[in-house]
Formats: structure tokens, C-alpha cells, sequence
């Protein structure tokens, strides 16, 4: 609890999008009046620049540090996933809209799209040093996105399907 409330308390710039959270939390099984000897807790991070990435790990590993050590405890890193931001190619982006409107109409493609950085799928553009797009298909999930047991339209699959289809033609000719 500790250390959640310490990386709770963890400020960067408020200029550059960024996020910490706890998404989930393991601890000891048996019966629930005692106290488990060990847990994992793990975070989420991500930040729309890879230098706010960069100074929220450190202020992670701090907080944590300080945290445990304030009551006798120890830590350690089970599993350090970092997603680099990667920039998206504005040209790739518009040729993706183009298909998109071939397929959906244009009344139903908006403008550009932007994350909030550190896209899990960023780090294929990073890895292979390709060009990225990011599209974002309104697929009606309820109750939300990410949502334990949600459901979608999933005939946004199919359109995801035939932009990317459309996409891979234009490009291999």
C-alpha cells in the first residue's frame, strides 16, 4: 500500500501526457485474516515522450525504493516492459484514411489520430524501424474498452481486415 501510494504522489511535467497506474494486485492465497508474506504489483506506464517515460521509471523505482525500505521491506523488478514512443508518418497515416474512405466512406473517417504515446504496438515501429499509423475503428465496445468480459461490434474486425488489405495492396502494388 505503500508503495501504490508513493507512485500515486509521482509528478512530472503536466505538459506531456503521461500515466502511472496499478492494474493489478497479487498477494498471498489462504484465509483473509492474515497477512501475505510477499505480493506483485503491477504498473502501467506510459508517457507521450520517451524522456517522460525515461524520468517516470526512475521516479517508479524510487518511490517503490523509498516506500519498502520505510518498513523493513525489500523488492525487486519481475518484468520491465518498455514501450517506446514512435513517431507516426503522416503520409503512411493519410494513405491508411484514404482506404478507409473507400471502405467505410468518408463520412465516416475523421481526421488525424493521436495517442496519448507509448502505444503498445509502437515498439514494432521502433524494433523494425518501419513507418507507423495509428487507426482507431469505433468498434461500440461495452461496457468500455479493455473491459473484463466487454463485447464489440466485431464487424469492425472485417473493416479493420479490408483497410489493412487495401493498405498492403496499394503499397505491394
Amino acid at each position: 500500500t505503500l508503495a501504490v501510494n508513493a507512485v500515486n504522489c509521482i509528478h512530472v511535467t503536466p505538459m506531456v501526457s503521461h500515466s502511472v497506474k496499478v492494474t493489478a494486485i497479487h498477494a498471498g492465497e489462504g484465509s483473509n485474516n492474515t497477512v501475505p508474506g510477499t505480493a506483485v504489483v503491477d504498473f502501467d506506464m506510459r508517457a507521450f515522450t520517451n524522456e517522460v517515460a525515461d524520468e517516470l521509471i526512475e521516479k517508479v523505482k524510487r518511490a517503490i525504493d523509498g516506500a519498502v525500505k520505510a518498513i523493513g521491506a525489500t523488492w525487486k523488478i519481475k518484468h520491465l516492459f518498455i514501450c517506446p514512443n514512435w513517431p507516426q508518418d503522416e503520409g503512411l497515416s493519410e494513405e491508411i484514411r484514404e482506404c478507409a474512405r473507400e471502405i467505410l466512406g468518408k463520412e465516416h473517417v475523421h481526421g488525424a489520430l493521436r495517442t496519448t504515446g507509448s502505444e503498445d504496438f509502437f515498439c514494432y515501429g521502433k524494433a523494425l524501424k518501419n513507418k507507423i499509423a495509428y487507426i482507431s475503428l469505433g468498434a461500440d465496445f461495452s461496457p468500455k474498452i479493455h473491459a473484463y468480459q466487454g463485447t464489440f461490434n466485431q464487424k469492425a474486425m472485417e473493416y479493420g481486415v479490408e483497410i489493412f488489405t487495401a493498405i498492403t495492396e496499394k503499397k505491394l502494388g
